[in-house]
């Protein structure tokens, strides 16, 4: 058994779906366009109560293009628990959002490298 249920419903402030295998595959294909990345943990606010744990991340990643584009922002992820079935606790919702205008994250695409 994985932490993550294999429906999971993932998302960020772009798009939504559910699916570990697909987030997996996802995470694969964005590993080939990224040279470089760096992550410092900001917070982790666990709530037994709600059966959540949120975290704040700062994460600097260097694309791989010729102008060498760095992404630099804050995310902020939300882990939603549940008790499965058989009766091991899995995270069946992963919610992405960031610090910043997705318009300005967009555009940090377009920048050169620092």
């Amino acid at each position: 058994s994985t932490i993550y249920s294999p429906s999971c419903y993932f998302s960020d402030p772009f798009s939504g779906f559910s699916g570990l295998n697909r987030f997996t595959s996802n995470l694969s294909n964005l590993s080939t366009f990224v040279t470089s990345y760096k992550t410092k943990l900001l917070t982790f606010t666990p709530s037994p109560k709600d059966l959540t744990v949120t975290s704040r991340i700062l994460v600097k990643l260097q694309l791989k293009l010729p102008w060498k584009p760095t992404l630099n922002w804050v995310w902020k992820v939300t882990h939603v628990i549940k008790k499965n079935d058989q009766g091991n606790y899995q995270i069946i919702e992963h919610k992405e959002e960031w610090e910043i205008n997705p318009n300005e994250g967009i555009a940090q695409c377009f920048r050169p490298g620092r």
